[in-house]
């Protein structure tokens, strides 16, 4: 595809990938795993002029006030934490490490493996530079990091051996002209593994204004397409729901709409997959500036029951008069639950206005969601109790992960 989209010179890759999606938490974390009390795990990301860390906590509890930072883990560089089957791997970017730890009391230690011998592995032996794309859990004994950023490729690799099992190519990732392709979370359902994707250039400031996601055979370890779909544009968030895949275009997208010429760019809107399709549901469509009456939707995490908590351009601010930097970054956006099959939503009025944020959670069947204060450097998280909501903690920087460990 030829068609390109230009924001101009104000607009960063950071915006047309929209807004730190490309640092929200992939994957399928997991639960269950050894006996034990509840354990969660919390990663704040924490960015100077100079540097970035990732840090790492577990707590008995998501209702702890403000969180501690002296026992978490310090990772460097663009890395990420997961939790699976009762453990926690984290993906260490400077190093390209991958290291297993387990709960032991009130902090994570590192794991060993049967032979006594540390629970780690390097990914920098096949050309992963740094972490910036998304792991997902297939079972046990297999998981993929889809490596966009080096190589166009799937990493296999074994969380209980920790080791590397294989790797594939994933040629349809690449778009030529472009600098950068970028995936958003992965999805397991059925033998696929599905991930959206975006194109985006640095350097000229453009991106390729489709809906796009690419298949792959979770057996076979193989691509099996490439999806696209010019309905709606930047598509970087995926739901699974009702044995379908709905894919849902963020707030990157809903700029370029705004800021293009009408009709040039579709707006923000969410589409379906049903598995094995050839392509995405031509009869299934929601425009979901209609549905919210907001101008900008960013985000996308749904709980199977036909719903997805997204963020909301709330601002009395005319989006138009702002650079479009300014939309993604000042304080003007506020959570809400999409009902996408009434075509309802509910606006969240008892979580402040914030900026934009990477991702929601799951955790228990109940949304948590983070509102960060660039002003003060730290995050809270709340818990969504529709339609009110309640604050749990606070923790400095921005909040990458939360998830159940056990």
């Amino acid at each position: 595809m030829s068609k390109t989209l230009t924001l101009g010179l104000c607009c960063s890759l950071a915006l047309v990938l929209g807004a730190c999606g490309d640092d929200s938490a992939g994957g399928s974390g997991g639960s269950g795993g050894s006996a034990g009390g509840d354990a969660f795990l919390v990663a704040n990301r924490v960015r100077t002029p100079d540097s970035r860390a990732l840090f790492v906590s577990v707590l008995p509890s998501l209702d702890v006030g403000q969180v501690d930072l002296a026992g978490a883990i310090e990772l460097s560089g663009v890395s990420r934490a997961v939790a699976f089957d009762g453990k926690v791997y984290g993906f260490d970017g400077e190093s390209g490490v991958v290291t297993r730890y387990v709960v032991d009391g009130d902090r994570l230690v590192e794991d060993v493996l049967d032979d006594g011998s540390r629970a780690r592995f390097g990914m920098s032996g096949v050309g992963v530079t740094s972490f910036t794309s998304q792991i997902i859990f297939l079972s046990s004994e297999r998981a993929y990091y889809v490596d966009t950023l080096s190589l166009d490729q799937v990493v296999v690799w074994n969380p209980t051996a920790m080791t590397l099992t294989s790797t594939f190519p994933a040629p349809e990732l690449a778009r030529e002209g472009f600098s950068s392709t970028t995936g958003g979370s992965l999805i397991a359902i059925e033998d696929f593994v599905v991930m959206p994707v975006s194109w985006a250039d640095q350097a000229s400031a453009t991106f390729v204004p489709t809906a796009a996601m690419i298949v792959f055979s979770a057996s076979e370890d193989r691509v099996i397409g490439l999806i696209e779909d010019d309905r709606c544009v930047i598509a970087r968030a995926a739901i699974a729901d009702s044995g379908s895949v709905f894919l849902m275009a963020d707030s990157g997208g809903g700029v370029a709409d705004l800021f293009s010429e009408p009709g040039s760019v579709p707006p923000p809107c969410l589409l379906e997959w049903e598995p094995g399709a050839a392509e995405l549901n031509p009869d299934f469509y929601r425009d979901l500036r209609t549905i919210t009456g907001f101008p900008l939707v960013s985000g996308a995490v749904g709980r199977g029951d036909g719903t997805l908590i997204t963020q909301l351009y709330t601002s009395d601010i005319d989006p138009l008069t702002l650079e479009p930097l300014e939309l993604l970054d000042l304080s003007l956006w506020q959570w809400g639950i999409v009902d996408f099959r009434s075509d309802t939503s509910t606006l969240i009025g008892a979580i402040p206005q914030g900026g934009v944020s990477s991702t929601g959670w799951v955790i228990d069947g109940t949304y948590m969601v983070p509102e960060f204060d660039d002003d003060g450097g730290q995050s809270a998280l709340f818990q969504i109790d529709d339609p009110g909501a309640t604050e749990l903690l606070t923790v400095t920087g921005e909040l990458f992960n939360v998830d159940r460990i056990r």
